[in-house]
C-alpha cells in the first residue's frame, strides 16, 4: 500500500508501540482500528522496520484497493492517512534520509565536520547535498536512485553517496561497492552504495578525500 511511504525516512521506536496501543506477539506489533463508522478496519502490523498495512470491509472481508477512484475512496484515504500520522508523531523520529547506513553516514558526517545535509531541489527531495562551510564546496552527496543505474538489471531502490575522489579515483572505482559517479562527473566523482557493501569506517575514510578536495 502507498500509505507506507510516508514512514520512509522516519525510524520506528519500538518501545512506544505498546502503550500507543499495538498488541505485540513474537516480535510482530499489531493494532486495528475502526473507520468510517465500522465499516472498514485498519489493520496495521510493524515487524522490526517494516510496516505493513490493509484495510478490510468488515461486512464482506475484502480488502480495499486504493487505486479506485472517487471521493469515497479519497475519504477513506484521509482517514487512514491521519490515523498514520498520528501513529508516525507518537511512535517514529525523523531521519534525514531511507536506510540505516545513509542515516549513519549523515551523523558521522555531521559529527565530525558540522554539517548537515541540504535538501535542494523540489523534483529531488530525498537528495542531500553535504557542503564545506569556508569553501562552500560539494564534499558530497547521498540520494535515493534505482540500482540499476549502477548495477546492471537490479530495480531495488538503493541510497548512494557521491564523493569526489579527484586523483586518487583509479584506486577505488569500480572496486567492491564504488562506481562511476551517478548524475555526475565521472572523471573525478564516483557513487558508492550505502548496503553495508562498505563498512562505515571506510566510507568515512573516503569522505575524507572528498572532503580535502573541497578545501582546495
Amino acid at each position: 500500500m502507498a500509505l507506507t511511504k510516508m514512514f520512509d525516512k522516519y525510524k520506528l521506536i519500538s518501545q512506544n508501540l505498546v502503550p500507543y496501543g499495538f498488541q505485540e506477539n513474537n516480535g510482530k506489533f499489531i493494532l486495528k482500528k475502526l473507520i468510517k463508522n465500522g465499516e472498514f478496519e485498519l489493520s496495521i502490523c510493524v515487524i522490526e522496520e517494516n510496516i505493513k498495512m490493509e484495510l478490510v470491509d468488515t461486512d464482506f472481508g475484502d480488502e480495499f484497493n486504493f487505486d479506485r477512484q472517487g471521493s469515497f475512496s479519497a475519504e477513506l484515504k484521509a482517514e487512514c492517512e491521519q490515523i498514520l500520522g498520528d501513529l508516525r508523531e507518537k511512535c517514529f523520529e525523523k531521519q534525514w534520509f531511507i536506510f540505516s547506513q545513509a542515516n549513519r553516514i549523515a551523523k558521522l558526517v555531521n559529527q565530525r565536520y558540522k554539517v548537515e545535509p541540504e535538501f535542494l531541489w523540489d523534483r529531488t527531495p530525498d537528495f542531500g547535498v553535504f557542503r564545506n562551510q569556508q569553501t562552500k564546496k560539494w564534499f558530497g552527496l547521498i540520494g535515493n536512485v534505482a540500482k540499476n543505474k549502477l548495477i546492471g538489471k537490479q530495480i531495488d531502490e538503493v541510497e548512494i553517496l557521491n564523493l569526489n575522489l579527484k586523483e586518487r579515483i583509479a584506486e577505488f572505482n569500480n572496486k567492491d561497492g564504488i562506481f562511476p559517479a551517478y548524475h555526475m562527473n565521472k572523471k573525478n566523482w564516483v557513487s558508492v552504495i550505502l548496503d553495508d557493501t562498505l563498512n562505515d569506517d571506510k566510507i568515512m575514510e573516503l569522505v575524507s578525500i572528498s572532503f580535502k578536495n573541497s578545501v582546495k
